[in-house]
């Protein structure tokens, strides 16, 4: 069982794996409008967790999925991915949203990273980056699936088991 979600489902997947850390194969927080703590973060450090984000988020800033992704690093977690885009765009965007695109990064996920559409969009991994809310990184940590032998991100996740089932 996989679980994921955008913005506020961002935060309701980080709630849910924080709740249940050995139930799901793994999770995909993306554009999450939380930032977990570390001791929250402690419990779910052996799960397979992607965060996405991306830099021009205006809705949750992009910190909240940088600084996520920094504490699981810090506690060791060996199965935490992070893609960060530079900017989200693509055709059919309605006119009302185009002042929030940045926060639209599940576009890319359900459209299967990295596409042709999406993959000039990852932002090189090391690259400095101030965030809307004037967060400075003087690198941030950026994944692409197909540099980590993954045809893409949807190939990622299904490759993702879950850890031993000891039923009750």
């Amino acid at each position: 069982i996989y679980v994921g979600g955008c913005s506020m489902g961002g935060m309701g997947t980080w709630d849910t794996i924080l709740a249940y850390p050995d139930f799901f194969a793994a999770a995909f927080p993306i554009c999450p409008a939380r930032e977990p703590s570390e001791e929250q973060l402690a419990t779910v450090k052996k799960m397979n967790i992607w965060i996405i984000h991306s830099a021009d988020d205006n809705a949750c800033d992009a910190s909240l999925g940088i600084n996520a992704y920094n504490k699981l690093i810090a506690l060791e977690a060996e199965r935490t991915h992070f893609t960060l885009f530079d900017y989200v765009t693509f055709d059919g965007m309605p006119d009302a949203m185009k002042g929030v695109l940045g926060h639209w990064s599940w576009v890319y996920v359900h459209r299967n990273f990295p596409s042709l559409s999406n993959m000039d969009r990852i932002v090189a991994d090391g690259k400095p980056l101030t965030t809307d809310n004037g967060t400075t990184y003087d690198a941030v940590t950026s994944e692409n699936p197909t540099a980590l032998g993954y045809e893409s991100f949807m190939h990622w996740l299904a490759e993702q088991k879950n850890m031993p089932f000891t039923d009750v």
